[in-house]
């Protein structure tokens, strides 16, 4: 039997923002394949340096200042934008506080209820400003998610576990769509030229030995442990170089941190970048993650389709270590700094081609492609089992 549209699906997307990491950068990927069966429209809570494009391809963009608004005030926002246009489906990636717009999307008709879970398992203790929220959660949201959501997706088995405890289990298997990237824009194979204009940028000496890093500058990212086996491995080449692109609350103790070990020029602190791309094909030669406690990952398959090598911890989820195991090495934080630096020196010595890496992501569901087929198969499941209008049925 085949499914044929009669309109394209209109999915409203409620996400943190349109950036070049994350889920926007996924989300952007989507849209960008142009596929005319569906539209995606965004709720945001800031502006994003991806919104222009997002408009040129069609969708709309709703921002609301998450600063000025409780989650309740929002929602109300939220039901005037599906109040007045034809939407089938609310798709959120937030974890917090879904149930409040699952249970209005359903109050408003929206056959479509998906809750997707980005979010990782933590295996550091909360704090205690954020154990509110997760009670929250835990204790209000998952009853209202049980009721009011008619599809939970998660990119990792871990996130799904961690956001929906056994409501997963008993919804799995069959939920799972990774979040992942256009191969063609990692897909660029080393041009030294280019790599001669970053080291001059970026002010590394031209023969630089560059180990990247790309993150927010955020507890969870584990920079300040970076930094610290990076300084027993710029001890055995003056060479050795530490890009660390991102923006976040921890740049001014990582600022400190680095004229105590005194890496002031060795170690680059840019800010947030928007040419990953080419910084993985052109300036890393290995790439490094060190997380405290991480979802999916997606910057491993960026970094694989360039070619890197990464070294992480073992906080990376499962599905990303097992889909790129021979590109992949994952070590203990409490293995000694030797052991992460001789890690990082056998990585170097293992990048590839992007042609190489390229191939590999083509054999794994972490292609934009095929994520896309998975997201449109799901949605289409649920909106057959509602009678929804935009699905006819032909043999």
């Amino acid at each position: 039997m085949t499914i044929h549209l009669e309109k394209p699906l209109h999915i409203l997307h409620l996400i943190p923002g349109l950036h070049t990491g994350g889920i926007g950068a996924w989300l952007m990927d989507l849209i960008r394949l142009r596929r005319p069966e569906v539209r995606f429209d965004f709720v945001v809570y800031a502006e994003g340096n991806l919104d222009e494009e997002a408009r040129s391809l069609g969708s709309e963009i709703f921002t609301i200042p998450q600063r000025k608004l409780t989650y309740y005030r929002s929602k109300n926002i939220v039901k005037s934008i599906l109040s007045n246009d034809d939407y089938d489906g609310i798709h959120y990636h937030l974890t917090d506080y879904s149930g409040i717009y699952l249970k209005l999307a359903a109050q408003l008709g929206i056959p479509l209820r998906v809750d997707h879970s980005h979010g990782p398992h933590r295996s550091v203790p909360l704090s205690l400003k954020s154990r509110i929220p997760a009670g929250y959660h835990f204790c209000v949201d998952l009853p209202r998610i049980r009721k009011y959501a008619n599809l939970l997706l998660a990119c990792s088995e871990e996130g799904g576990r961690f956001a929906f405890g056994d409501l997963w289990e008993e919804r799995h298997p069959a939920r799972m769509v990774y979040s992942s990237i256009s191969v063609e824009r990692f897909h660029n194979n080393f041009n030294p030229e280019i790599r001669r204009k970053l080291c001059d940028e970026y002010q590394f000496p031209r023969d630089a030995i560059v180990v990247g890093h790309l993150g927010r500058l955020y507890c969870q990212k584990n920079q300040v442990f970076l930094l610290d086996m990076f300084a027993e491995l710029a001890k055995r080449d003056d060479r050795y170089r530490l890009f660390i692109g991102g923006e976040g609350q921890l740049r001014e103790t990582l600022e400190k941190r680095i004229k105590v070990l005194s890496l002031e020029k060795k170690v680059c602190l840019p800010g947030r970048c928007t040419n990953a791309a080419e910084l993985m094909c052109h300036l890393f030669d290995v790439f490094c993650l060190p997380s405290i406690y991480e979802g999916f990952g997606i910057v491993f398959t960026e970094a694989t389709t360039a070619g890197l090598h990464s070294v992480c911890s073992e906080a990376v989820s499962v599905d990303v270590r097992r889909h790129l195991s021979g590109q992949i090495t994952s070590l203990s934080l409490s293995d000694p700094l030797s052991q992460w630096c001789n890690a990082i020196e056998a990585g170097i010595k293992k990048r590839i081609s992007s042609d190489g890496g390229a191939a590999i992501i083509k054999e794994t569901p972490f292609s934009v492609e095929v994520s896309m087929e998975a997201l449109l198969f799901l949605y289409r499941n649920v909106l057959k089992q509602t009678g929804n209008p935009s699905l006819q049925k032909m043999a």
